[in-house]
């Protein structure tokens, strides 16, 4: 085993609050793999702007294999339903379980495949899903009801408290608050109007050119202003695409989203 490279792991580079820091960082990394040094390096990041541009210098391109994770990974679908299908056979099979009478199959068919669905490659929606559904004290059908939206949760019993940290996080992390709620609720509201297919690609998503009109903002300012945002948002030169539908029902729901509603 001596003579196979070494790995080393780093998870959570965007963690780092400064961008500097993250850049020297990767800085680093080249030129270790400069130096030809027996190691290989792991780096587990959300793909923010800056960690994404540092990767991309002449040090590191040649170097550098990516892997997305997002949700057009054919594995990533496939390891979210795995990691739900685990789950619930660990909620059916836990003793506090015994005596608890479940309708059969349950889920019920479909239900697995509509929550990887909406997980849209984020592993952390479906830990949130399952431990919210896992709750002691708590009937998983009814916890599960109100994760696909079949029941109303009761008050301050919100099924995905901890995403909701992370894109309150996200969205706090901008300093133009004000800027960022008119983009993202222009954006929105356009996504939703199908008829306009023009400025609104299904894929795509809608027209940047488009939301800066509406928005009243200078050409080039939606890009600048969601620069942080890559991580909930794909932003090409023309379009932009939100991710994960669940970002869009946060923002769409005023019990979750407050003051980015």
């Amino acid at each position: 085993w001596m003579q196979h490279p070494k790995v080393i792991i780093i998870d959570g580079l965007d963690e780092c609050r400064e961008s500097v820091l993250q850049q020297r960082i990767i800085s680093l990394v080249a030129s270790v793999l400069k130096d030809n040094l027996p190691f290989r390096f792991l780096i587990v990041s959300r793909p923010e702007p800056q960690i994404h541009e540092a990767f991309q210098t002449n040090a590191m391109e040649s170097r550098l294999k990516l892997l997305s994770l997002d949700k057009g990974s054919w594995n990533t679908r496939r390891d979210i339903k795995t990691f739900f299908e685990t789950g619930f056979t660990r909620i059916l099979t836990h003793p506090r379980m015994a005596h608890v009478v479940l309708p059969h199959p349950w889920p019920a068919h479909g239900v697995v495949e509509e929550l990887v669905k909406k997980a849209c490659g984020q592993f952390l929606y479906a830990k949130t899903v399952l431990e919210f559904v896992n709750e002691d004290h708590a009937h998983p059908v009814e916890q599960l009801s109100i994760v696909l939206g079949l029941k109303a949760p009761s008050q301050g019993h919100f099924p995905f408290k901890e995403l909701d940290l992370l894109y309150e996080r996200i969205l706090l992390s901008h300093t133009d608050r004000n800027k960022v709620i008119t983009i993202l609720g222009t954006l929105i509201r356009l996504s939703g109007l199908s008829g306009l297919r023009r400025w609104n690609n299904h894929r795509s998503g809608p027209c940047i050119a488009v939301i800066e009109t509406l928005s009243g903002l200078q050409t080039g300012e939606v890009s600048l202003v969601l620069r942080g945002m890559h991580s909930v948002l794909r932003i090409d030169k023309t379009h932009i695409h939100i991710l994960h539908s669940s970002f869009r029902e946060y923002l769409c729901d005023k019990s979750r989203a407050g003051q980015f509603y």
